[in-house]
């Protein structure tokens, strides 16, 4: 899960579309690292799931903030590291994805 409360790059003029334009920078760092990409939505969502070969090896979610208002929906009944998106943009191993 990455989280951000702000971004140098995302100004208040874009408020209303922040979550939108974070997960366009995920994408696009996902795309940097080759990572094969795929969006998931049935009774919940998930906004990235990496896979490796024939199978899943990441699942990443995507939300500007993170709040007692949106945990359940952001969050599933799996383990998970919440992590900021400033982070997680700076974490890069030759696998594409952070061990973080």
């Amino acid at each position: 899960m990455l989280t951000v409360k702000s971004l140098a790059a995302i100004g208040r003029p874009f408020a209303e579309n922040r979550g939108r334009i974070l997960e366009n920078v995920v994408a696009i760092d996902l795309f940097r690292r080759e990572t094969e990409l795929y969006y998931f939505k049935s009774r919940n969502e998930c906004d990235f799931i990496i896979k490796k070969g024939t199978r899943p090896r990441h699942a990443t979610q995507v939300c500007w903030e993170l709040t007692r208002l949106n945990e359940k929906r952001e969050f599933s009944d799996q383990r998970i590291s919440v992590l900021p998106a400033w982070e997680w943009l700076l974490t890069y191993e030759a696998n594409g994805m952070s061990s973080a």
